[in-house]
């Protein structure tokens, strides 16, 4: 069951951010990853704007490995 969102490996943002992508979105969806581990509000606003679950977004996370 995939979302769409995938991340953007090619991206030059900085250190510290991961650009999630999904195709016939406008912009992308940055996330914030230089804190360890991510503060579960970042991760929740995430999925707020996204839309996906939590099973989702951790499937999508897994296979971008």
């Amino acid at each position: 069951m995939g979302t769409g969102w995938a991340i953007n490996n090619n991206s030059r943002g900085r250190g510290g951010h991961e650009k999630w992508e999904k195709p016939g979105m406008d912009s992308p969806f940055t996330l914030q990853t230089h804190v360890d581990p991510v503060p579960l509000r970042i991760v929740k606003q995430f999925l707020r704007n996204t839309g996906i679950s939590r099973k989702q977004f951790l499937d999508d996370l897994d296979k971008n490995k």
